[in-house]
């Protein structure tokens, strides 16, 4: 099979870039020729705003530079990770215009939420899911704080709502949990279109059980809707001294530094290399995972099960459809600090629970995560998405 991955890297770094990469080495290693298109939103820094706005409601350069990369290596599926804002949504119609099905994989809401996470002020927002214009995200500024940014995103989203740029190009969009799916079906896309794949995880650290720590981890960006305020407001009120440990950067960064101090069982690392991140996270305890917002997956449970770690995670969105409570991990009341106090608690008192619970996310992992099972699922749906692409 000939398969075309196409990628808008965001300015900052984030998992969707890593997705891209991991599924086309996946399929390139499994024999299957592969083309990797990608642009770099650094260039948007070069453009003028009108220059932008056109290239993000419909990329002419784009359509006419995949034509003929299409035309050379004519594939049969074009697979799209991220297509905002530069390689735009005419890059669709150069695929099927090249004869090959489409693909696009749902790693957030943007279709359906001008700010991308369904999230505002500090709480869940689902105002825009079912509105064909979303104006009230125009006049919060729901994307970067920006009445004209959040205007021409609305102003896309309207435009190809009402032509049917996703109906008419798309034949399958993948999105990473059930909870997903069902948010982008409240939002008008059609339920028998959507496939539900998860992420993986293939590079995994040999830490054998026994040299595991007695300490806890979040890792994730430093920010309102990660819910790192909520660990350090719960850190506060637990009696006994439990080590944590915190990885990450971002706006709320001064607040995690001044927890330290006040704390000192809290350890700031920043910002570390992949590779450590995955370390430490073999070595934890358990794995904090507490997003006010809701995730379209939450890729650092997986990667803690996958080292035999349980989770402890907000009881809402995607996160509380991959952990099960008591078996994989806990949950708490999303935003509870209280609460997630009880739950850390309830775990570091009761080391048995904890090692079961590792064990049967590590389970959890093998039946469902690994590259292997991925690969399988995949490849069933680049089939449907062929076989939709003739009808």
């Amino acid at each position: 099979m000939r398969i075309a991955f196409c990628h808008n890297f965001y300015q900052q770094p984030g998992g969707e870039d890593q997705v891209f990469r991991d599924e086309c080495a996946m399929m390139e290693d499994h024999g299957h020729s592969i083309l990797r298109v990608t642009k770099h939103n650094d260039e948007i820094k070069q453009m003028s705003k009108l220059s932008l706005v056109k290239k993000t409601f419909w990329n002419k350069q784009t359509y006419n530079e995949l034509s003929q990369s299409f035309d050379e290596f004519r594939p049969d599926i074009v697979h799209f990770t991220n297509t905002f804002p530069l390689i735009s949504p005419a890059a669709y119609k150069a695929a099927r215009d090249a004869g090959a099905a489409v693909v696009q994989s749902l790693h957030n809401f943007r279709m359906i939420c001008p700010g991308s996470v369904l999230y505002r002020k500090g709480s869940v927002c689902e105002t825009c899911i079912k509105k064909t214009f979303a104006i009230p995200a125009i006049y919060r500024k729901c994307y970067r704080d920006s009445l004209f940014a959040s205007a021409v995103t609305a102003g896309m989203n309207a435009w190809h709502k009402v032509f049917g740029t996703w109906r008419k190009y798309v034949n399958r969009f993948i999105a990473l949990t059930h909870f997903t799916k069902q948010k982008f079906v409240d939002g008008g896309f059609c339920a028998d279109r959507i496939s539900v794949k998860q992420n993986f995880v293939s590079e995994i650290p040999n830490i054998r059980v026994e040299q595991k720590n007695n300490r806890a981890l979040f890792v994730g960006r430093l920010s309102k809707e990660k819910g790192v305020d909520v660990v350090l407001q719960s850190w506060k009120q637990i009696d006994a001294e439990i080590p944590l440990d915190i990885v990450g950067d971002g706006p709320l960064e001064d607040e995690v530094k001044r927890a330290t101090v006040e704390l000192p069982h809290i350890t700031f690392h920043g910002r570390v290399p992949h590779d450590r991140v995955k370390e430490m996270m073999a070595r934890a305890a358990v794995q904090i995972v507490p997003s006010t917002s809701y995730e379209t997956f939450g890729l650092v449970v997986i990667e803690a099960f996958a080292v035999g770690t349980p989770a402890i995670v907000s009881d809402h969105g995607s996160l509380a459809e991959l952990v099960e409570s008591g078996q994989t991990g806990l949950k708490f009341a999303p935003g509870n600090p209280e609460d997630l106090a009880q739950q850390v608690k309830r775990i570091f008192d009761a080391p048995d629970l904890r090692a079961q619970m590792g064990q049967k996310a590590q389970d959890e992992f093998a039946a469902k995560y690994t590259r292997a099972k991925n690969y399988e699922i995949l490849e069933e749906i680049y089939q449907q998405a062929l076989e939709e692409a003739k009808s």
